[in-house]
């Protein structure tokens, strides 16, 4: 786990993420990390009011068959991704984000 995991998921808030599902972001990942399925499921975390604390069972699950072979903990934060999102989604904090709510 990197030292600054708390921090960079601090950092990313607890609101939706405004990803469009362009994937410019996954052409460029080295680790492979499904990127907009973790968007998507941070999304589905809010919308079902577990933002603020450890995503229950259902979504935990969700999430793996979803990110099957690229999770957030994958990301190696080379931040390669965050310069190709035309959004501004600091994607390196919302995998951390991901990473504290889905697989911890």
């Amino acid at each position: 786990m990197r030292a600054s995991l708390v921090e960079d998921a601090a950092c990313a808030g607890t609101g939706t993420v405004f990803c469009r599902n362009c994937r410019f972001c996954t052409m460029v990942c080295p680790a492979g990390v499904r990127i907009p399925e973790v968007m998507t499921m941070i999304n589905l975390s809010v919308a079902a009011g577990s933002a603020d604390v450890r995503a229950g069972d259902l979504l935990r699950h969700t999430y793996a068959a979803r990110t099957a072979g690229g999770p957030a903990s994958a990301c190696v934060g080379c931040h390669a991704c965050d310069g190709r999102c035309p959004q501004g989604i600091p994607i390196i904090r919302q995998m951390a984000r991901a990473t504290l709510l889905f697989e911890r």
